[in-house]
């Protein structure tokens, strides 16, 4: 089913001529001019402090690094931050694999 989905998501955005992320339920994120960040599709702000923001993006977690950050809105999914962004780093969960540790 989410395969047959995915593939009517994909006909629309082609037929509309929409960006492949319009339909998708996926978080989106924009930096404008390294002063200020905007996340769509947040599930939850993690971590707030003046050198790093976190939020989780349900399968990753967003990392916001810089300087004297403020959030300025968290609703609906959508958080507001400003500060000076020096970097912004997704982590994605680290696959649990049977046997395959290093000694």
């Amino acid at each position: 089913m989410n395969r047959w989905r995915r593939r009517i998501q994909k006909t629309v955005t082609d037929l509309l001529a929409l960006p492949q992320d319009a339909l998708a339920p996926i978080a989106r994120l924009t930096c404008i001019g390294g002063q200020e960040v905007v996340v769509e599709q947040a599930v939850s702000l993690l971590r707030v402090e003046e050198r790093q923001v976190e939020l989780d993006l349900g399968d990753m977690t967003l990392l916001i690094e810089g300087d004297g950050f403020t959030v300025h809105l968290v609703a609906s999914g959508e958080v507001h931050v400003t500060g000076r962004v020096d970097r912004i780093v997704y982590r994605r969960p680290q696959p649990t694999g049977r046997g395959g540790g290093r000694s």
